[in-house]
Parts: C-alpha cells; structure tokens; sequence
C-alpha cells in the first residue's frame, strides 16, 4: 500500500484509484491497440515491458498501459505480474508397489 505522500504525487500525474482499474481492464484485454470512449484519451496501448522471467525463483513479467489521445501520451501505468496459484489434472501418477 502506498503512503500518503506517494499516493498524493500519483494523483498529481493523474494515476488515481480509477485509472489504474482501467488499466488492469485494457491490460486484460491483451497487447495490442484498444480504442476507447473517453473526455481525455481515444486510444490504450498494451505492451509488454519485459518479457517472462524468473528472479529469485519466482517468475514475473511486465506491462505497459498506455493512455492516449491520437498520437500524444497522456499518461501510462506499469503493471507487475506473477503467478499466484494454479491447479490441474495430475500429469503423473505415482508408483506403488503391488498389493
């Protein structure tokens, strides 16, 4: 959780509470160039900001989320993945001996 302060010089470059869902949304949607209805922006741009790697044994990647209107950048949001869980049909048994 940011600090105060750190949350007041983000809301100074317009990267409220707000944008940010809106950039997990266009982030979602995957890489590429979505087209939005909005007073500031008419475009988002998704990219990847480096590829999957793993760091300590855990594996990260990073995007980029980029608010614009035409061609000027208005603002952008830096988004951090990583695995979390996951599950699945086994993909091997185990051997036992016989009864």
């Amino acid at each position: 959780m940011a600090s105060r302060s750190e949350a007041k010089a983000l809301h100074r470059v317009g990267l409220t509470p707000t944008t940010i869902r809106l950039a997990w949304a266009y982030a979602a949607k995957g890489v590429g160039r979505h087209y939005i209805e909005h007073m500031y922006y008419d475009n988002v741009r998704v990219e990847t900001l480096y590829d999957w790697k793993y760091v300590d044994g855990a594996g990260r990647a990073g995007l980029k989320v980029t608010f614009c209107k035409g061609s000027h950048r208005a603002r952008y949001v830096e988004l951090g993945v990583e695995a979390i869980g996951g599950g699945g049909d086994p993909l091997m048994a185990e051997i036992t001996e016989g009864p």
